[in-house]
């Protein structure tokens, strides 16, 4: 939930620019984007179980480490290209 770049850069063993430059060269994501990435696939995977049925969209978000709502949809938009409701909507 609160993994730091600081923390993911010493894991790998490169400064904090390196990682910077690594992600955006490599990825074409900064940071942030890239935790978000991985934080709205595992949203996605857990809204789809019994466990989230019982629970807000937010709720799941909140369970795969987001803290605000505005942060989350607009996270989850630019990545999938609608709403998180809308893309529930149209899957179901």
């Amino acid at each position: 939930n609160k993994l730091l770049k600081a923390e993911l850069a010493e894991m790998l063993g490169v400064s904090n620019p390196e990682l910077a430059r690594l992600l955006n060269e490599q990825i074409g994501m900064n940071f942030f984007e890239f935790v978000n990435y991985y934080r709205i696939k595992a949203f996605i995977e857990l809204a789809k179980t019994e466990k989230a049925k019982n629970m807000t969209l937010f709720g799941v978000a909140q369970e795969v480490g987001f803290n605000s709502k505005t942060t989350f949809t607009n996270s989850f938009k630019r990545l999938m290209g609608t709403t998180p409701s809308q893309y529930f909507k149209s899957d179901s």
